[in-house]
């Protein structure tokens, strides 16, 4: 017990460092990636509670399948129909929106 204590101050210590970070240098995010980020985050917050109740009753395994194929199915679902638009443009533009954060920051190490 004491050392996953001590394991998750570590977790909050770096996390609090890296905002820090990120806030130092004032990132602004583009219009685009905010748009991406606020279609996002409803599914987020879901699969995240959906996943908990699951794993919960469930087991961790078969909450990580049946979770992701359920939001996967609705997040398909509201972007053909809500948002009139097919496949994972909004993912690929945040993994090379993420990408290209790496990437500036292994170049300037």
């Amino acid at each position: 017990m004491h050392s996953s204590g001590n394991r998750l101050i570590s977790i909050l210590t770096f996390l609090s460092k890296v905002v820090q970070r990120h806030t130092k240098r004032k990132i602004r995010l583009d219009t685009i990636l905010k748009k991406i980020i606020k279609r996002q985050l409803p599914f987020l917050i879901g699969g995240t509670i959906t996943g908990a109740i699951m794993t919960y009753y469930y087991g961790f395994l078969f909450s990580i399948i049946v979770n992701s194929a359920i939001w996967m199915l609705i997040s398909f679902i509201v972007n053909k129909y809500y948002y009139k638009s097919t496949g994972f443009k909004d993912e690929k533009y945040l993994l090379q929106y993420g990408l290209a954060l790496i990437n500036t920051r292994t170049r300037q190490s």
